[in-house]
């Protein structure tokens, strides 16, 4: 029932002033104090009383490829994909990873029973495939140990073969630890991004913020003393709830 494209209120949470920034944004803020949805009914606002006094504020340097520029920034800002769609493909990915993970921590347990029925575990040639402790190898560890496993099982495949491990085993371990290096690569991408896109966003609401401040700081002063009913169109209360604080002055008129 909103005015607004479904995606825009997704930016939302962008743009909350309590909202903790991560390492990668903390240094971009939004210079504004409301979300994004209302910046963009805002800039809406600003087009059309923009273009209702074009002749007015022509002094202000306020002409049509002003108005259309904030027009095009209006859908720059609105049609980027939406974090709902960013985030999503992030756990989709996450999920295929995560299956491969599992994966590979069972192909490499399987193998290595085999393998310290012929070398005994603390043996050298055992520590050669560096299994030890692979409950706690974090993802990029585990990968490393899958190729590592791989690369001495095919070493020793002679005295592992009594024992039942094949050419076959070993490279279909190595297909599943590659699945999962390439998985782990591509949720890594989804998730900078989404970051990325984040920052985006943020650029262009700010830049969006520039160009209708400018309007509007125009209009302000052209209609100061001329029409309090104008006057208003221009005013923007940079609150969260974009209401009149208390204590706000009133418009002066010419009498």
């Amino acid at each position: 029932n909103m005015p607004y494209r479904k995606n825009i209120y997704i930016f939302a949470k962008y743009y909350n002033p309590k909202r903790k920034m991560t390492t990668e944004n903390k240094r971009l803020k939004p210079n504004f104090m409301f979300s994004l949805p209302k910046l963009v009914g805002l800039a809406r606002n600003a087009v059309m009383w923009g273009t209702r006094d074009l002749s007015e504020l022509a002094t202000y340097g306020i002409d049509i490829n002003f108005i259309n520029t904030i027009d095009d920034k209006i859908n720059e800002v609105t049609n980027f994909s939406t974090d709902d769609e960013l985030l999503g493909a992030e756990m989709d990915r996450s999920e295929t990873k995560v299956a491969y993970f599992d994966d590979t921590k069972v192909g490499i347990r399987t193998m290595m029973v085999k393998v310290k029925q012929v070398f005994k575990e603390d043996s050298p040639t055992w520590i050669l495939f560096g299994t030890r402790g692979l409950n706690e190898m974090n993802e990029l560890q585990l990968i490393k140990c899958g190729f590592r496993v791989v690369r001495r099982a095919t070493q020793f495949l002679n005295d592992l073969q009594a024992k039942g491990i094949t050419q076959a085993m070993i490279d279909e371990l190595q297909a599943t630890v590659a699945n999962f290096d390439e998985a782990y690569d591509k949720q890594q991408d989804a998730k900078f991004e989404r970051k990325s896109f984040t920052i985006q966003r943020l650029i262009q609401a700010n830049e969006l913020y520039a160009m209708v401040s400018e309007l509007m700081a125009s209009g302000k002063d052209y209609w100061y003393t001329r029409n309090e009913a104008k006057y208003k169109n221009y005013i923007i209360y940079n609150t969260p709830s974009m209401k009149k604080p208390r204590g706000a002055g009133k418009a002066k008129t010419k009498s």
